[in-house]
């Protein structure tokens, strides 16, 4: 890609979360140095839940022992939001974006994530939407993608994770994003049909670039105070 393009797609596979939190900080470093190029990293982990900066402890439902057992790692980390799983099968993306530029504040860039996983479940055939007061994307048969994010003199790191072929089963090792009693699904389950995250990344893509870009080309003013 060009320097004019409006985002540069980085597809790192799989990579272990620790490897990928290095890799999303080195390329925020490089923006708050003056990179005008924002990014989509795009990546699978191996087991892993993360613990956003209001997690609770309690919604870690296995032991240490349990969790090393299941081969899971356990990071807490700087993003907003409670806690959360990853796993092959899912789709992380990190987006590293000058929310300035593209005239986001924190809420409304959460409101931007939603609606790029939406479109991308629309055009999978899915029916997927955003519920008043909580974070992430549902549809009728349970939530299929949660959302966190961190932002350092506004610019975004961490991001969103879709569930396309995930074994759901590694949830019922946490409370998902702190919900109880509601149910997760992925892409494969609610489509009933074979999908992998090679077969996803390309309408991701898209979305993001799509919203990206409108909402660049909006002449929305840039978010007053600082962050």
């Amino acid at each position: 890609m060009t320097d004019n393009a409006p985002f540069e797609i980085i597809d790192a596979g799989r990579m272990p979360y620790a490897e990928a939190l290095a890799l999303q900080k080195d390329l925020v470093a490089a923006k708050k140095n003056g990179e005008s190029r924002d990014y989509l990293l795009l990546v699978e982990h191996p087991p892993v839940i993360t613990l956003g900066r209001t997690a609770k402890e309690s919604h870690v439902l296995f032991s240490t022992d349990e969790l090393k057992s299941h081969g899971i790692e356990v990071h807490a980390i700087e993003r907003g939001g409670d806690v959360t799983y990853h796993a092959p099968g899912q789709l992380v993306g990190y987006p590293v974006v000058d929310l300035r530029r593209a005239g986001l504040g924190v809420r409304e860039y959460l409101r931007f994530l939603e609606s790029v996983i939406i479109d991308v479940l629309d055009t999978l055939g899915i029916e997927g939407f955003a519920r008043e007061g909580l974070t992430g994307v549902w549809t009728a048969r349970g939530k299929v993608a949660a959302i966190g994010v961190a932002v350092t003199r506004w610019i975004s790191f961490h991001g969103f994770a879709l569930n396309v072929a995930t074994d759901l089963a590694g949830f019922d090792s946490i409370v998902p994003c702190g919900i109880r009693n509601e149910r997760v699904t992925s892409i494969r389950e609610i489509l009933g049909a074979k999908v992998s995250v090679e077969d996803v990344k390309g309408h991701i893509a898209a979305a993001f670039g799509k919203h990206l870009a409108a909402r660049r080309n909006s002449n929305i003013k840039a978010p007053a105070g600082s962050l």
